[in-house]
């Protein structure tokens, strides 16, 4: 189970890295992080530790693919969601889903609170439409959700 927990944390950590230097996030890491997911899963619990890792990526994957389909998210972010529910399993991508949605919403906040505090204080709402346009590093949010799902899970994953 260490092994396991250490490859989600590299991966977490190297794709966040990634997503805000570079604003992508590379087939290389998410590629063999599902990969790693299903052997080392299988590995470890057998069928079962299978059957929960298919069902973590399914549920990463496809929830995170209705985003991009509309344009709202980038195609790294749908692997790297997939790789972290292959990795991760079912239910806890489940949990990683919930924290990673409140990081995404606290980098949102950081991201808009300088343009609106400035709107508020000139009255000028124009410069608003201007945050649509801003890149959202959600890469950052996932891994981050990642980490706090490791970390509320330490003992059970240890």
């Amino acid at each position: 189970m260490l092994g396991l927990f250490i490859v989600i944390a590299i991966l977490a950590i190297s794709s966040g890295y990634s997503d805000l230097k570079v604003r992508r996030i590379p087939n290389f890491l998410t590629l063999p992080g599902i990969l790693a997911g299903f052997i080392l899963n299988f590995a470890i619990l057998g069928l079962p530790g299978l059957k929960s890792s298919a069902i973590g990526f399914l549920i990463g994957f496809s929830f995170f693919l209705i985003f991009y389909l509309f344009g709202g998210m980038g195609a790294g972010d749908v692997k790297l969601m997939g790789a972290i529910g292959a990795l991760l399993g079912y239910p806890l991508i489940l949990q990683s889903f919930l924290f990673t949605a409140i990081a995404g919403l606290g980098i949102v906040l950081a991201l808009m609170f300088p343009v609106i505090s400035y709107s508020f204080k000139t009255m000028n709402f124009s410069n608003i439409w201007s945050l649509r346009k801003t890149y959202i590093p959600y890469g950052l949010a996932i891994s981050i959700g990642t980490l706090l799902t490791l970390a509320f899970n330490l003992r059970a994953i240890l």
